[in-house]
Order: C-alpha cells, then sequence, then structure tokens
C-alpha cells in the first residue's frame, strides 16, 4: 500500500508577508475583504489570498488563491504569490 503524501507547509511571518506582498489598505485602514470588494485592478488569482480559519478556531492565516470553503474574507496584495508559494503550502498567521 502507497504512502500518504504530507502536504508541505511553509509559514510566513505577518510582518515579513507586508514587506514580500505589499496587501492593499480597504478604506485606509483594514486589508480584510468580503469577494464583492476585491479590487478589479488586482483580481488576478496571484494577488489574492483568502483568509482560513484554523481547525481549532482559534487563529486565521492567509493562503494563496481563492478558496470557497471555511472563508472569513480575502486580502489583495500589489505583488502575486508564486506558484512555488502555492506548492509549497505557505501560510501566514493573520492578525
Amino acid at each position: 500500500m502507497p504512502k500518504a503524501v504530507k502536504q508541505r507547509q511553509r509559514a510566513m511571518s505577518d510582518t515579513a508577508f507586508e514587506r514580500k506582498y505589499e496587501p492593499i489598505l480597504l478604506n485606509d485602514e483594514c486589508d480584510r475583504r468580503e469577494f464583492q470588494d476585491l479590487d478589479p485592478m488586482y483580481i488576478n488569482d496571484h494577488h489574492v489570498w483568502s483568509i482560513m480559519e484554523s481547525d481549532d478556531g482559534n487563529h486565521e492565516y492567509l493562503v494563496p488563491g481563492y478558496h470557497r470553503v471555511n472563508i472569513n474574507g480575502y486580502v489583495q496584495t500589489k505583488k502575486p504569490w508564486t506558484d512555488e508559494d502555492d506548492a509549497s503550502g505557505l501560510q501566514v498567521k493573520y492578525t
């Protein structure tokens, strides 16, 4: 029987995330958005991060791209994420 492949996960601090991807603030205050609030200029999948809830419900984290299940919102960035970011299981603790 083949072994289950464990998905890799790579963590990044929120400070490093902000420096690397430059989140776009909504109303100069918050970067959290609802789907209908996404800026059309950055609507490309590689500029959108989904805010997901942890399994225990105590934390939120960002993952690259659009997701539809267990989502608490979205963050758009000026700089795109890469396919390597997605493949490596990049997660950013969202505060």
